[in-house]
């Protein structure tokens, strides 16, 4: 069950780190690998049930990334979704903390506003560029909220996945459980 368990955490790491084809660019499903990096199983011998789960600040956001969100407008099949005020407004000048995470993940990816001819916006002051910035987070946040976030079901794969190559495994487990149940209870039978 360990080697099973070591197994769907990396097939997993896979399923999250692959690149895939939207629109005809190649784009990751992470931006920072804290979700890859967080991933981790525990196995209890005892009630032979082992967990998968994310660690550390990355457990926050992981079981959404996986599921997905339903927008306003969109859904996506999911237990999760933006309601219609839902989360408590900011202070005038302030971002939201959904506009904050965009607006981070935004300098990380290296995304950049645009004109509307398609060529990067150049700006006079620091001012302007970190209104341009501000606004397009709001402008991604907005959208977001409407259409909602696909699901990537980076364990469910991964489990299914992993579950086809240990099945032979699994099966021998069971067979040899199975007798020594049987044997065990006949022994009991016997002594009484």
């Amino acid at each position: 069950m360990k080697r099973f368990g070591q197994e769907v955490v990396e097939r997993a790491m896979l399923n999250l780190g692959v690149y895939r084809t939207v629109r005809g660019k190649k784009r990751r499903a992470v931006a920072t690998d804290t979700l890859r990096n967080s991933l981790s199983f525990y196995y209890d011998g005892r009630s032979s049930k082992i967990q998968f789960f994310a660690k550390g600040k990355a457990s926050n956001y992981a079981d959404f990334v996986e599921q997905g969100v339903n927008g306003l407008a969109r859904n996506q099949g999911s237990p999760y979704s933006f309601r219609r005020g839902a989360g408590a407004k900011p202070a005038k000048g302030e971002m939201g903390v959904m506009q904050k995470a965009i607006y981070d993940w935004m300098k990380i990816k290296g995304i950049r506003p645009r004109n509307a001819n398609g060529s990067f916006m150049t700006f006079k002051t620091p001012e302007a560029k970190e209104r341009a910035y501000r606004g397009l987070a709001g402008h991604l946040t907005r959208k977001i909220r409407i259409n909602g976030i696909s699901p990537l079901f980076y364990w469910r794969d991964a489990v299914t996945d992993t579950i086809v190559d240990f099945q032979p495994e699994f099966e021998d487990a069971l067979n040899r459980e199975i007798t020594l149940v049987i044997e065990d209870n006949l022994q009991k039978k016997i002594k009484i």
